[in-house]
């Protein structure tokens, strides 16, 4: 049987051809071209064949002679027998379609990827093996090729299976004998659906990670060596002002942000840099609306194919709320561990004032006792007159003494809050008015009494004569800090809204709620107080005078208490103390005409 081997060379428009570059004038070694491959017709496979130009003798990997004899030639049989072990060995399929698009080559490799049998690839369509959506797609690049384009396009096909398969088809025109155009198409076809599964991955992490980085609360940027920025996200833009198109390429020093600011950050990023360990670190700034701002950043390097760090990445985070939070935790309980300390204190003072209160009562009544006898006793005579008297003058000076010392003891009570109130409607604005008086008398003459009441009237539930004991000891304690230097006492008198952050930072904040309350301030421009004072004014018996008894502000705390208020104090070393004290405001019923 006869075999005919019929052999061309190709020349594609537009491309080189073996025509138009000789092989003399290509590079030696260079791979040919697919538009300098030879065409081989074999009617025995009823296919193609694609060698290489006859001077691949050429390239240098090659061992041929050029210009082999005639006795050294392959035979019809083996050239037959070799292309086709060389198209049916193919990792790509081979694939050949007529000018009307239907099927007249296909190799194993085609076979395997489509999942047809050979017999029954052959005659079909091109269409019937690809994705609907992609038809009109196919058949631009089908036309393409038989009017003598070569190219490379990706295409969604369909096994016999139903699975749809990505595949890259490289593809050049067949020109007939009959005339210049295509007469037929070759393609090779490659599976690159791993590939594609592969990119669609990838790019769905990348915009998950897209994703996730611009919508993160927290600022990212990415540092190169040089510490300029390659990569700002959205976060950074809003709070900084600044358009991302400004940082990108340009360092912290560049941007005109504070030299303080810029030294700090290099120091930071320059550690992980030349380390390669993260780092973490804290800092506060102001920011534009006057806030004071808490944040914590995180430096990590990245790492090149040779392992040196060839990238920072910053994330920084706003962390205000948690250092405010334990900031507001730990005054908190702090404030626990005194009101705990003071109530073990008022639980020892009150038994003491109990105890010693009921041996003055028995001194006291004894006394006014021996008194009285002293008063009904007649003298037998004159002589001893002087006698009784001066044991009458010491009966009353232990009298007075035992009165003073129940004062002390009912102060203590106080401050234990086992004191009983007589609570009743009263006016705070009046209350003060009245004390205006002994006030003024009270205070030291270098010292100017100011009141500041309003008009209107501020009624609360409280013991008038508390209230007024109250108000003596904060207006003597404002006077003595004053001293000697002239100064100024405020007593202002206006209502107040409390809520409960302002709340929280009050003396008492565990009895009092948020609402409406009648607030009486005490101030003064006197020597003020230090922190550790400030923290134990009202613990008994403590006082920062020669001849003071350290009960006043301890009796002014259990009064306030006892009223259900609360009380706060403002106080700065050589500038002032405050007292703010807050009761609350009842509801005026009116009256039915």
């Amino acid at each position: 049987m006869a075999v005919h081997i019929e052999t061309s060379v190709e020349d594609v428009p537009g491309s080189r051809s073996s025509r138009s570059a000789p092989a003399s004038s290509r590079t030696r070694g260079a791979p040919p071209t697919v538009e300098q491959c030879i065409i081989f017709q074999c009617s025995m496979c009823d296919g193609v064949a694609v060698a290489c130009p006859p001077d691949f003798a050429d390239l240098p990997d090659r061992r041929v002679p050029r210009g082999p004899t005639m006795s050294e030639q392959p035979s019809e049989s083996e050239d037959r027998s070799r292309f086709r072990e060389m198209v049916e060995s193919a990792h790509e399929g081979i694939w050949e379609i007529d000018a009307d698009g239907r099927t007249i080559f296909a190799n194993a490799r085609l076979c395997e990827l489509l999942e047809w049998p050979h017999d029954e690839i052959l005659g079909r369509h091109l269409l019937d093996f690809i994705l609907p959506e992609d038809h009109e797609r196919a058949k631009r690049h089908f036309r393409e090729r038989l009017n003598g384009e070569a190219g490379t396009v990706e295409h969604r096909f369909l096994t016999r299976s139903g699975e749809v398969m990505w595949a890259m088809l490289s593809s050049f025109p067949r020109r007939s004998s009959g005339g210049p155009r295509g007469g037929s198409v070759v393609g090779m076809l490659s599976d690159i659906t791993q590939l594609k599964r592969t990119q669609e991955a990838l790019e769905h992490s990348r915009t998950k990670y897209r994703t996730l980085v611009e919508n993160s609360p927290d600022v990212i940027v990415r540092f190169d060596r040089e510490l300029r920025h390659i990569f700002v996200n959205r976060r950074l833009e809003e709070i900084g002002g600044i358009p991302r198109s400004e940082y990108l390429g340009r360092t912290n020093e560049e941007l005109g942000f504070p030299t303080e600011s810029v030294e700090f950050w290099n120091r930071e990023l320059t550690r992980v840099l030349e380390s390669g360990e993260s780092n973490t670190f804290s800092f506060d700034y102001e920011d534009a609306d006057g806030v004071h701002r808490y944040l914590e950043a995180r430096v990590v390097p990245e790492f090149g194919a040779d392992g040196r760090v060839e990238a920072l990445q910053s994330t920084v985070r706003d962390i205000s709320d948690r250092v405010r939070e334990r900031q507001t935790r730990s005054r908190l309980e702090e404030r626990l561990r005194h009101q705990e300390k003071l109530e073990s204190l008022g639980v020892l003072v009150g038994g003491i004032a109990h105890d010693f209160n009921n041996i003055l009562m028995t001194v006291i009544g004894n006394a006014e006792l021996a008194i009285a006898e002293l008063a009904a006793f007649e003298p037998p005579n004159d002589e001893i007159r002087p006698l009784l008297d001066e044991t009458e003058a010491s009966l009353r000076s232990i009298n007075k003494a035992a009165d003073q010392a129940a004062v002390l003891c009912r102060q203590m009570l106080t401050y234990a809050g086992e004191s009983t109130f007589e609570l009743r409607r009263v006016d705070l604005c009046e209350v003060v008015r009245e004390m205006d008086h002994l006030l003024e008398t009270s205070i030291s003459k270098n010292a100017r009494l100011v009141l500041d009441c309003p008009d209107d009237g501020l009624p609360i539930r409280a013991d008038a004569g508390q209230l007024r004991q109250l108000l003596l000891n904060l207006t003597l304690n404002a006077s003595e800090a004053i001293g000697g230097a002239d100064g100024e006492i405020v007593i202002e008198v206006a209502p107040a809204a409390c809520d409960p952050e302002f709340l929280g930072d009050s003396e008492l904040a565990d009895q009092i709620d948020p609402g409406d309350y009648a607030r009486v301030s005490i101030s003064d421009n006197g020597e003020g107080m230090d922190d550790e004072t400030r923290a134990r004014i009202f613990e008994p018996f403590y006082t920062t005078r020669f001849a003071g008894r350290g009960l006043g502000l301890a009796s002014t705390l259990g009064i306030v208490r006892g009223h259900g208020g609360g009380l706060t104090i403002d106080s700065t070393p050589e500038q002032g103390t405050a007292f703010h004290l807050y009761f609350p405001l009842i509801e005026e019923t009116p009256e039915a005409g």
